[in-house]
């Protein structure tokens, strides 16, 4: 966005803000009630199409996004040496836990902004609030870099093999600026698909994809760099991501909506506490969650090494197949958000529903497509029989936990376009951490039920989880809330204008006194 378009913008907001600015705050209430109540509702069948739309690009992009880690498993597998394999393994579970579940999660803000600004037809602001996300996501990026450049000696420290966790540490340092390239990718992914143009980030994955192999062949292979060369390979990928998309929008303007990318300015360093507001709750939602099953897998580790393998196993399985719900999380919170921005309330009711009756369902297909291809999915990962056993075990126990886990993904995406994350991160503090995690101990060291004893409280936390976040979205008044979200939204507009024609007039009285 040029210079000149920013000020034509501003001028046009200006107009409007003392248009605006004649009528009372209760004739606005009036009309914005009036609104709300007059505005139409999507039909059922309409509303599943436009979800599918939205969410198979997404959960294209993030089945990509695991074939990336599939791809380094192999060539890592393939140099023969086992202390790679560890120390790789060690280093991304590393980054997961301190960087990549909190920047992931803090881009989280932009899904209940952005959409609900872009509904309102505040393309400007929408954009407004992704470069205040890119500012946040960048001062927090600081200290986290700064403790994985020296997460060496913190791993030995907390007892790690000292071979595994120097490895760790030479992959994790070389994978610093891809991680960086990975938080923004996300927060570029969220932030176009508030607006709907989800396949660009999807698109340019499956362009990155395709190129990962020849980086891996190229640093690992043709110049013999091991695990660096992967790192290397996998920190190209990663900031390639989200250079090409970057790139494409800015070239192809009419990729996305009108204003709605521009440079950071001045405005992105204002309101960044409201950004933080909504942003804050947004990241320990994603970090309670993540972190919970890395203490799950710990255990499992106490147990003994076949159980941690199990682990492995169960929990990449439930990752890989998560990604096609965690597509209708990102349709839901679009539609959703997009719908009460538009002081539409009906219309996102009816997105709601169609969120919370997609979890369900495809809880049931993939949960018993799980439970069917057990043998399949255990002996695809190992040829250890102890092993092969455990996954075969504790997989209905995976399958039933699919109902609670995918109604709380889908709900996520209702949550945030709702602006509702706090309560939701309270429940998600009890269901995982009051509920889960006890319950894991006590079966498995009380009981010692082993493997099910690692995954027994597990459905019991999802279904606690998902049910309470269905009793938070349809206790949530949609027409109130979508009447609080257009007044808090013409206020930052106002304020914004405000501010500008303050300092307009600010510069306007130095040149005259200069004269």
């Amino acid at each position: 966005m040029s210079d000149s378009e920013v000020e034509m913008s501003d001028r046009h907001g200006q107009d409007l803000f003392s248009e605006s600015s004649k009528k009372s705050s209760s004739d606005l209430g009036s009309y914005i009630e009036a609104t709300v109540k007059d505005s139409e509702e999507v039909g059922y069948v309409e509303g599943l199409v436009q979800m599918c739309k939205y969410a198979l690009p997404s959960s294209g992009g993030m089945i990509l996004r695991r074939v990336i880690d599939i791809m380094n498993f192999v060539v890592i597998g393939r140099l023969g040496d086992p202390t790679l394999v560890s120390g790789a393994g060690l280093g991304i579970t590393t980054i997961q836990i301190t960087t990549i579940s909190l920047g992931v999660g803090l881009a989280g803000g932009i899904e209940t902004l952005s959409s609900q600004a872009f509904g309102n037809g505040k393309n400007y602001l929408a954009g407004i609030y992704y470069t205040r996300a890119q500012v946040v996501l960048t001062i927090l990026f600081v200290p986290q870099a700064i403790l994985l450049y020296f997460i060496t000696p913190i791993l030995i420290s907390a007892g790690q093999p000292t071979r595994s966790a120097e490895v760790a540490g030479l992959f994790i340092k070389i994978l610093i600026p891809g991680v960086w390239g990975f938080c923004q990718t996300e927060l570029l992914r969220k932030f176009l698909g508030t607006q709907g143009a989800f396949y660009v980030v999807t698109n340019s994955q499956i362009f990155n994809c395709i190129l990962h192999p020849l980086w891996l062949y190229l640093f690992v292979s043709k110049f013999d760099l091991s695990i660096s060369g992967i790192a290397i390979a996998t920190s190209i990928t990663y900031f390639m991501n989200y250079l090409v998309p970057m790139i494409y929008v800015t070239l192809k303007k009419d990729s996305v909506r009108e204003n709605s990318m521009h440079r950071i300015n001045k405005d992105s360093f204002v309101g960044l506490w409201q950004y933080m507001k909504y942003g804050i709750p947004a990241m320990m939602l994603t970090a309670l969650e993540y972190w919970s099953f890395e203490i799950i897998t710990i255990f499992g580790g106490l147990v003994g090494e076949k159980e941690l393998g199990a682990c492995v196993i169960l929990f990449n399985t439930l990752a890989f197949v998560y990604m096609i719900p965690l597509g209708f999380c990102y349709a839901a919170n679009t539609l959703i958000g997009n719908s009460l921005g538009a002081m539409n309330p009906n219309s996102a009711k009816v997105y709601r529903n169609l969120a919370a009756m997609i979890g369900f369902a495809l809880s049931l297909i993939l949960g018993t497509l799980m439970f069917i291809l057990r043998y399949y999915i255990a002996n695809l990962f190992t040829q250890d029989e102890e092993i092969i056993e455990m996954v075969i075990t504790a997989m209905p126990l995976i399958s039933l936990s699919t109902i609670g886990d995918y109604t709380q993904g889908i709900s996520q995406g209702t949550v945030k376009a709702m602006g509702i994350q706090n309560y939701a991160t309270i429940l998600s503090m009890i269901g995982y951490w009051g509920i889960s995690i006890p319950l894991t101990i006590w079966f498995t060291f009380k009981l010692h039920w082993g493997i099910c004893g690692i995954f027994g409280g597990l459905p019991i936390a999802l279904l606690f989880v998902g049910g309470s976040f269905l009793f938070i979205i349809y206790r949530t008044d949609t027409v109130v809330l979508s009447q609080e979200i257009c007044q808090r939204l013409r206020k930052e507009e106002e304020g914004r204008h405000m501010n500008r024609f303050d300092s307009s007039k600010s510069a306007n009285s130095h040149s005259f006194l200069e004269t």
